[in-house]
């Protein structure tokens, strides 16, 4: 009878003993079951700011483009306006060359 008791009394630890493990597995599984969702959660953030990234360098790629195209534009126009004005001042220079022989050359305008 004692032996029974004692078994009982076992068996009764026993049963208690797995009770609480099934519980904490069980609280252990819902933690992690909302963690999972969580996860879940963030992932879907950073896939969103991966996606608005990549997005925002692409537009900076496209603006850095347009700027170095508009700056290659500016420099070829303005060599050009630059080219331009030098033949103007050259041609200028060979007019006021001419205009002075011809007023002060030798034998030509004033001293005829």
């Amino acid at each position: 009878a004692a032996r029974d008791e004692e078994r009982r009394a076992l068996e009764s630890a026993t049963n208690d003993q797995f009770q609480e493990l099934r519980l904490a597995r069980m609280s252990i599984e819902h933690v992690a079951e909302k963690q999972g969702e969580h996860v879940r959660l963030l992932e879907g953030h950073v896939d969103r700011l991966w996606r608005d990234l990549g997005t925002l360098q692409h537009d900076v790629d496209d603006h850095t483009r347009s700027l170095w195209a508009g700056i290659a534009t500016e420099r070829t126009t303005t060599d050009a306006g630059m080219k331009a004005i030098d033949g103007r001042i050259v041609a200028q220079g060979e007019r006021h060359i001419d205009l002075v022989e011809e007023v002060f050359g030798d034998h030509k305008g004033i001293t005829k």
